[in-house]
């Protein structure tokens, strides 16, 4: 990573950064090693082997060979517990990663409570929380120090075909080794699949996991999902996956990412057209021709996902987005404009409030 773009960090202060792999390059770029403390939903190795740190690490697993891991839902009382032991120094850094997967096994004022919780215990600590979507509803914890994207590097769950010898969840009967032919199938993986998986000790292929998303209950795929990848990654193995467009568009997309996805989740299937046209609308915007845009069609076909694509091409063109949200319960005049208005002013007291980033 070239010096000019070093990550920049608040000390003292909680810093949203917009991904969980340029969170961890700041941790060590900003953090004396040795006297940090990461809370992730990731495997342990996988954060050493990457990034060489030797920092203390609190892994949220439900995976019951873990080291050292702490279900998510306990995130509250255990893992505060654990802060409180293992901080070292007068000025430490804490990195929360995955909270995205925590909102959703938990919920998102949780989650806020637990960092704010962190900066009371330790008021000197500098705290960075990795954000992979919707960074701006994170906003409320700190300031947003870096929203770039980077690729993660060696990533061990990806999107695609794996090559060579590889275990396969199919619904394919002849190339399967789990075959799922039914909904009955699905169910019966996703609540006692593990018992099988946690033997295999190849690379593992999911071929299926959009018939699963409607199969099964989303937030009962995401916690399977969490179990294989926790289990093959500690292994030093990798979780390959079919990809669909399904997928991209699901609670399971956060997951993937935060685990290591080497396709950015964000990336839309069938959707070129539509990306066409916004990138021309962009265009003509920083021309200073503005447009009003309309995005409309049936629920779950990715309106949202799309909106945050072009939100995030916008803001990496040097965009400020303002968002502001309709109420079936409220009618007031004006109402999205002046929820958009509001927050931007916010943000702006909140940054005059704070200063200039401390180098």
């Amino acid at each position: 990573m070239p010096v000019e773009e070093r990550i920049p960090l608040r000390k003292g202060e909680v810093n949203i950064i917009a991904n969980e792999h340029a969170a961890f390059l700041a941790l060590a770029e900003n953090c004396t090693d040795g006297e940090n403390l990461i809370i992730t939903i990731k495997p342990p190795n996988i954060i050493r082997d990457r990034y060489g740190l030797s920092s203390e690490i609190i892994w949220l697993t439900y995976f019951p060979d873990g080291e050292d891991g702490i279900p998510p839902d306990k995130l509250e009382f255990e893992v505060l517990d654990g802060i409180s032991q293992k901080i070292e120094g007068e000025n430490p850094c804490i990195l929360v990663q995955g909270v995205e997967y925590l909102a959703r096994v938990l919920n998102q004022k949780d989650v806020f409570n637990f960092v704010r919780s962190i900066k009371s215990m330790k008021p000197t600590a500098t705290v960075i929380v990795a954000v992979n979507h919707q960074i701006d509803s994170w906003a409320p914890l700190g300031v947003v120090t870096y929203r770039r994207k980077l690729k993660i590097p060696d990533p061990r769950v990806i999107l695609g075909e794996p090559a060579g010898d590889y275990f396969r969840i199919s619904r394919d009967e002849k190339n399967a080794d789990i075959y799922i032919g039914s909904i009955y199938d699905a169910e019966k993986l996703v609540f006692s699949g593990m018992s099988i998986i946690k033997d295999v000790r190849k690379n593992v292929y999911i071929d299926c996991l959009d018939f699963l998303l409607k199969a099964v209950e989303e937030e009962k795929i995401v916690l399977f999902l969490k179990d294989v990848v926790d289990t093959l990654l500690y292994k030093n193995l990798k979780v390959y996956i079919k990809p669909h467009s399904s997928i991209l568009h699901s609670p399971v997309s956060a997951l993937l990412e935060e685990t290591g996805l080497e396709v950015e989740i964000s990336t839309l299937v069938g959707r070129d057209r539509e990306i066409r046209r916004f990138e021309e609308i962009i265009e003509d915007a920083q021309l200073g021709m503005g447009k009003t845009v309309f995005v409309s069609g049936e629920a779950g076909i990715g309106k949202t996902t799309l909106v945050e694509h072009v939100i995030s091409e916008a803001v990496s063109r040097g965009f400020i987005v303002l968002r502001g949200r309709a109420y079936y319960s409220n009618s007031e005049p004006y109402l999205p404009i002046r929820d958009a208005l509001k927050d931007y002013a916010d943000s702006i007291r909140e940054l005059i409030k704070r200063g200039p980033i401390k180098e």
